[in-house]
């Protein structure tokens, strides 16, 4: 039992007191017991008031030592409620981050997508604009495959075509 106590860190100096005190409270009972005289009807009473009380003592140091482990268990479990909200701030914080990370990503992804939407589409009104203006000088560079390119590529030809128009109108 005491190296036990003493592996959870539980005092163990009332362990060999107790011992002893239930090596004497066993020495007083066989001793009470041998003076028990069955022939005689009120032995046990003789016998009763002999050991009456004289388990007190003992039964206090175990009370001490079980009074000790509870109070080292309560403190055992409150450090481990401690380290459990430490633990469970821990991982509010990194979820907080996470989501903070992810938001920032994704709102830079956002941007990053919208730009590279709106910019072709700006360069294409401004030569659709220019072409409406009149001004067929302007070099269309068609330089992508989606769907911005198409449409550039749509620009381009309808400036060669009326390109060419004006040419014919002219010669």
């Amino acid at each position: 039992v005491k190296d036990q106590l003493g592996a959870l860190g539980v005092a163990t100096a009332s362990v060999d007191e107790t011992r002893s005190a239930l090596r004497e409270l066993d020495d007083r009972y066989q001793a009470a017991l041998k003076t028990y005289d069955p022939s005689n009807p009120d032995s046990y009473k003789l016998l009763d008031a002999r050991v009456k009380g004289i388990d007190r003592a003992p039964t206090a140091k175990i009370d001490g030592i079980v009074a000790g482990i509870l109070e080292h268990a309560a403190a055992t479990v409150a450090v481990m409620r401690k380290e459990k909200e430490a633990s469970e701030q821990a991982e509010a914080r990194l979820a907080v981050s996470t989501f903070l990370a992810v938001l920032v990503i994704a709102g830079a992804a956002t941007v990053w997508l919208a730009r590279s939407i709106t910019r072709p589409l700006q360069d294409a009104v401004a030569i659709a604009g220019t072409v409406a203006d009149g001004d067929l000088t302007r070099r269309i560079e068609v330089d992508r495959g989606d769907e911005i390119g198409m449409l550039l590529g749509s620009l381009k030809h309808m400036q060669d075509s009326l390109a060419g128009i004006v040419c014919l109108l002219y010669t």
